[in-house]
């Protein structure tokens, strides 16, 4: 007979604050947000709104540090395979 295992209310807690962790503070190709949206139902809608908005914010300083460090190194003025 097969064994049925259940998560643990703590477990689910744990769960969610990975998934929610995944979503709002994973770069763009982290494999975490992929899984984080595979189990994107374990949270309310809500959450994932502010997730996503939490990812955006995050992704937008990436972004903005990048452009000032081209811009630090020369910017359009560097060679085109620089």
């Amino acid at each position: 007979m097969p064994r049925k295992f259940e998560i643990t209310n703590e477990g689910n807690e744990l769960l969610k604050q990975m998934i929610l962790q995944a979503l709002s503070s994973s770069r763009e190709r982290d494999y975490r947000f992929d899984l984080a949206l595979a189990a994107i139902t374990f949270l309310s809608n809500e959450e994932v709104i502010v997730a996503l908005q939490k990812r955006q914010r995050f992704l937008s300083e990436v972004a903005e540090n990048i452009n000032k460090k081209f811009e630090s190194q020369g910017g359009k003025r560097l060679p085109f395979n620089a």
